[in-house]
């Protein structure tokens, strides 16, 4: 048994080097996209095509895979109840962090943004949106994400796609 609690740290461990090699693969996609750090610290431009549809695709696929690894640890009759109560707190977690990245986002758009999207984790929160924020925008985001995280503002990190830098980017090569 010491082995299936063993598996559920393994997972659970793999599950978090998986998301964190997701953002950097999300951030820097197929179409070149670039990442930027912004003086502001709170803040980092990301650029390309169809990021918000790739992030959540990403987000919700790699949540769904390990989701069902710990249902089959769930559905295994040798599990220990201790091992079985783990597998089904982190079902929990995942479930509320879905809701919770939801409600962001649906509130940051009800804000005028036009698309979004958020990830949630065990002790921060990143929002990405599509345009360039002004102090007070970002200021919108991060109560809307305190309020519905409970987390603090430090833990907060707002991310501007910057969809003209690409753009830009093809002008100066075509001038060259």
């Amino acid at each position: 048994m010491k082995k299936l609690r063993w598996a559920i740290l393994a997972l659970s461990v793999v599950l978090c080097v998986v998301i964190f090699f997701s953002w950097d693969k999300i951030a820097s996609s197929k179409n070149n996209e670039s990442v930027e750090n912004n003086a502001i610290g709170s803040e980092t431009y990301v650029s390309g095509e169809n990021y918000f549809e790739s992030a959540r695709y990403s987000r919700d696929q790699v949540r769904s895979e390990t989701v069902s690894a710990l249902n089959e640890i769930l559905n295994n009759e040798k599990t220990e109840a201790e091992t079985r109560s783990a597998a089904e707190k982190d079902i929990a977690s995942y479930v509320k962090a879905s809701e919770l990245e939801s409600k962001i986002e649906s509130l940051v758009k009800a804000k005028g943004f036009s698309d979004c999207v958020a990830f949630v984790g065990e002790d921060n929160v990143s929002i990405v949106v599509e345009n360039v924020l002004s102090s007070e925008d970002a200021a919108k985001i991060i109560d809307i994400a305190i309020g519905e995280t409970g987390f603090p503002s430090s833990v907060v990190k707002i991310i501007e796609l910057d969809s003209e830098s690409e753009e830009t980017s093809a002008e100066n090569s075509q001038k060259d």
